[in-house]
C-alpha cells in the first residue's frame, strides 16, 4: 500500500512540531507541516493528501476555511480539528463539512496519534469497499467447488499443493470450467489467506479505462476524474490478484504488470 499522507497545519510552531514528532511513528506515513494556513490552502488544491490535521483559529484563512478547500478536491478527505476554543458553532460547521473528530488542546499525545490511525484506517476501509463494489457489479463470482469423484480429487490435491508455493500460476480451461474458483481456493489455501482475493475479468474492462482501473489515477487524469483513485492491484497488496481472460490483456499493461510481479508480495 502506498504511504498515507498528512497534512498538519497550525500557527504556533511548538504545537506544528509536537504534532509532527507524534504522527511520525505512524508506519508508511509521510506527515507534512505547514504553520502559514494560505500556504496550506494551495497545497490542498494542489496536492493529495489522506488526513488533515488543522487549528481552527489562525491568521489568514481558519480550519474551517482550509476544511472548506479540501472538500473542493476531494470530498473524502478525512479531516481532525483541534482548538483551544472550542464552540458550539465552529463544531457545527466543521460536521457539516465533514470534519470526522474534534480535539480539544491541550491533548495527550497518545490522543492524537490514536485518532489519525483511525481516520486513516477508517478511509482505507471506505475506499477498500468502494473497490470491492466495483467488483461484486462485475460478473465475477461463482459458487465453491464442489465435487466427489477421483478427477476432482485429483484438481484438489494439486491445489493445495500449488497453494503451498511462491509460485505464479497460470490455470488454463474452457469457458465454464472455474478457473476462478480454483484460483480462489488456492488463495483460501495460501499464506496469503488474510488478504484480499480480488478477480479481474481483463475482457469486461474498456481498454481504455483498464489502466486506471489496474493501477489507479490522480484526480484531473482524463475526463470525469473528479477525485483520486485507488487501483485494484493496490488493494491486492498481500493478496492474491486473479486476471482471468488473461489473452485479452493489452500489450502495454504488460510490462508493468512484470515489473509489479517483481517487486509486490502478490500471488
Amino acid at each position: 500500500m502506498a504511504k498515507a499522507r498528512i497534512l498538519v497545519v497550525d500557527d504556533e510552531q511548538g504545537m506544528l512540531e509536537a504534532c509532527g514528532t507524534t504522527l511520525r511513528k505512524l508506519p508508511e506515513t509521510e506527515t507534512v507541516l505547514e504553520r502559514d494556513s494560505r500556504r496550506a490552502a494551495e497545497r490542498l488544491a494542489e496536492e493529495n493528501f489522506d488526513l488533515l490535521i488543522t487549528d481552527v483559529r489562525m491568521p489568514g484563512l481558519s480550519g474551517v476555511d482550509l476544511l472548506r478547500v479540501a472538500r473542493q478536491r476531494d470530498a473524502n478527505l478525512a479531516a481532525l480539528m483541534l482548538t483551544a476554543f472550542p464552540t458550539v458553532e465552529t463544531a457545527v460547521d466543521s460536521v457539516k463539512l465533514g470534519a470526522a473528530d474534534y480535539i480539544t488542546k491541550p491533548f495527550l499525545p497518545a490522543d492524537l496519534l490514536a485518532a489519525a490511525r483511525r481516520l486513516l484506517e477508517q478511509k482505507w476501509l471506505r475506499e477498500e469497499n468502494q473497490s470491492l463494489r466495483r467488483q461484486v457489479e462485475r460478473p465475477y463470482a461463482f459458487a465453491e467447488i464442489r465435487g466427489q469423484s477421483p478427477a476432482m480429487q485429483k484438481v484438489f490435491e494439486t491445489i493445495q499443493r500449488v497453494a503451498e508455493t511462491d509460485f505464479d500460476v497460470l490455470i488454463m480451461g474452457e469457458t465454464g470450467t472455474g478457473k476462478e474458483l480454483v484460483a480462489r481456493a488456492i488463495h483460501q489455501r495460501s499464506r496469503r489467506r488474510d488478504g484480499p482475493f480480488v478477480p479481474v475479468d481483463c475482457g469486461a474492462i474498456p481498454d481504455e479505462l483498464m489502466e486506471s482501473e489496474f493501477f489507479g489515477h490522480e484526480r484531473g487524469a482524463f475526463t470525469g476524474a473528479q477525485t483520486r483513485s485507488l487501483g485494484i492491484l493496490e488493494f491486492a497488496n498481500k493478496g492474491t490478484f486473479f486476471l482471468d481472460e488473461i489473452s485479452q490483456l493489452p500489450l502495454r499493461l504488460q510490462s508493468k504488470l512484470k515489473m509489479l510481479w517483481h517487486n509486490a508480495d502478490l500471488v
